[in-house]
């Protein structure tokens, strides 16, 4: 069995059940058996994402796409969860769903312009171990963080505890953002010994930022 293969299988599946997911959010007090299946399917979620990444380590193979797909897949179902929730559920509250939206947004877009910017293929992109291309743990973090709230709001959670679920949701979020983009920033200023397309692809990000005013 091709470990890597299955790996980004798994991490695909999370794709597959945005469909589902939103029908069963969308007909939430029609049909009986859609919280049910909407708790299956964030478990889904939940287990893939931790067996996806423990077969990829088990091959032991370079996987750039899986280093692709797996925070894709995280970032693109936990934010149509928060958006679905927000939007039929009316929770959790838009500040919440609107960190998560505008993290996913800003480091999305920041990543796919430097992809852009370098003219090298996604392959040869995922290849160069970077701020850009490489997760780091308090992004894991904030991802779980994120998957656990929602978790909170399908079993009806307590208030008391829904209150920590926000709590650490709200601060590693924007956090985890800024240590992202910190790094980022840290990588530019020491482009020494680096490979020129890495230079190209790190002086391009310090152009954006500085548009924006985040590094000049």
């Amino acid at each position: 069995m091709d470990l890597r293969k299955t790996a980004n299988w798994l991490t695909l599946s999370r794709l597959f059940m945005i469909p589902p997911f939103l029908l069963c959010l969308g007909n939430w007090g029609k049909w009986n058996w859609a919280p049910l299946a909407a708790k299956l399917i964030i478990s889904w979620v939940a287990i893939s994402d931790l067996l996806d990444g423990s077969l990829a380590r088990a091959s032991k193979e370079e996987n750039p796409l899986g280093r692709f797909l797996d925070p894709l897949a995280d970032k693109v179902c936990i934010g149509i969860g928060y958006l679905g929730f927000s939007l039929l559920l009316g929770r959790p509250t838009w500040l919440i769903t609107g960190m998560v939206l505008g993290r996913f947004i800003l480091l999305g877009g920041l990543w796919f312009f430097a992809l852009r910017a370098s003219g090298e293929p996604l392959p040869s992109f995922l290849r160069m171990r970077n701020t850009l291309t490489t997760p780091n743990l308090l992004g894991k973090a904030t991802t779980w963080a994120q998957l656990i709230l929602l978790f909170m709001f399908l079993f009806s959670s307590p208030p008391t505890v829904l209150r920590i679920g926000y709590w650490g949701v709200g601060t590693l979020t924007p956090l985890s953002m800024v240590v992202y983009l910190w790094s980022a920033i840290r990588q530019i200023t020491d482009q020494q010994g680096r490979s020129d397309q890495e230079a190209q692809i790190l002086g391009s990000l310090a152009r954006v930022l500085a548009k924006f005013r985040i590094f000049s």
